[in-house]
């Protein structure tokens, strides 16, 4: 294993942040952490950063911390800017991508600051190969380089993600307003207590839900490519060994196959979730079948004790009164033995009493400007 070490903080969504703490336990990770709004902040090797690139079902982003100095103005912020070294994480003809967040600063137009920064990134580049000629722009292939100005000190952090870390490389089949990968990982992380027997999704849609709980117990090498491995510092030969070895090496009850069901009324989730979830089944630990039917109709192929894990319609896949798909559905579940966990993600105020049954709140978020609640129903 390399002795590098990275001060790395680990972005999530709000109110999320002890859910992360807690999949962090999971992983081994160090007890030395600061959690803050939005994240965590902790030291990790080298072998650690791609281990939880890979394994991590709710972080949203992943940025190597790489200085930090007081930027009042921008002679300070600059001059903090060139005592930064780059040279780890970019090639000397790359121009990162800017992207600044201030908060209670005296420099706070974002805009403007991005501009005068890229500016110093382009000059730099242009003064260490001037024999190249001068860049004019950030390089594609360059990790972004992320500011946060809050009190008049600079925190500088290179990308270690990358873009859209939320999508892991499984999800081809889309369908209308589909759950974030993160956001369902967290409801299958918060609503189920134990590892399931077998899944249901009655409302699948593209079947992210069915996806992020196989994932929640099975820790396969993603097929996506991270912003560490653009760093000129990146040992590649070492990496692929470690995920020839496996990115979780302890054994697991993941290595049974675990049963998905799923079922909608559209053709489109049908084929999207076909997409998803059977051409990657092998590869998520799973076995998947499904239907395009009513949930009523598909309800007698689940097995009993199955859980229900599921994405409530709302908006333009609400079919039917809300209120009526609620009191089906809670009966349906209600039946004493016939399911295991069941957990939700509702954004209707009225779900709760129209089925009838009694319902935890596990976490109560915000997707966009929309309140959503996690919620889980427990056999007796």
């Amino acid at each position: 294993m390399s002795a590098t070490s990275y001060l790395l903080f680990i972005g999530v969504r709000p109110r999320l942040e002890f859910a992360l703490d807690a999949e962090l336990d999971e992983w081994g990770a160090s007890k030395k952490r600061t959690r803050a709004r939005g994240g965590v902040e902790l030291r990790v090797s080298r072998d650690e950063l791609w281990r939880l690139a890979h394994g991590l079902r709710l972080a949203e982003s992943l940025r190597v911390r790489i200085g930090s100095a007081p930027a009042h103005n921008f002679d300070e912020l600059l001059g903090a800017l060139k005592k930064v070294n780059l040279s780890p994480w970019l090639d000397r003809r790359q121009v990162p991508r800017v992207h600044v967040a201030a908060h209670r600063s005296s420099l706070f137009h974002t805009g403007a600051i991005e501009e005068r920064l890229q500016q110093a990134l382009v000059g730099r580049a242009a003064s260490d190969s001037p024999e190249e000629g001068p860049p004019t722009a950030p390089t594609r292939d360059a990790a972004d380089l992320h500011v946060r100005i809050v009190r008049n000190v600079a925190q500088f952090s290179i990308e270690a993600g990358g873009r859209e870390l939320f999508k892991r490389g499984f999800r081809k089949g889309t369908v209308r307003a589909p759950a974030r990968e993160t956001l369902a990982a967290a409801v299958v992380r918060l609503g189920l207590k134990e590892r399931p027997e077998a899944v249901w999704d009655p409302f699948m849609g593209g079947g992210t839900m069915l996806l992020e709980t196989a994932l929640r117990y099975h820790f396969p090498a993603l097929p996506r490519r991270f912003a560490f491995e653009r760093w000129p510092t990146h040992d590649d030969v070492a990496y692929r060994e470690l995920l020839a070895a496996g990115v979780r090496s302890e054994a697991s009850a993941a290595d049974v196959p675990l049963p998905l069901y799923g079922c909608d009324v559209a053709e489109s989730a049908l084929r999207a979730a076909a997409q998803n979830l059977t051409a990657n089944a092998a590869a998520i630990g799973a076995t998947f079948t499904a239907d395009r039917c009513d949930f009523l109709e598909f309800c007698e192929r689940v097995p009993r004790g199955a859980a229900v894990v599921t994405n409530l319609p709302w908006g333009g896949r609400l079919r039917e009164g809300g209120r009526g798909l609620y009191r089906r559905f809670g009966a349906m579940v209600g039946e004493a033995g016939r399911f295991g966990e069941v957990v939700v993600l509702n954004s209707s105020p009225s779900f709760a009493e129209a089925t009838g049954l009694r319902w935890d709140i596990c976490s109560d978020l915000r997707v966009g400007s929309k309140r959503v609640q996690i919620l889980a129903h427990r056999p007796s």
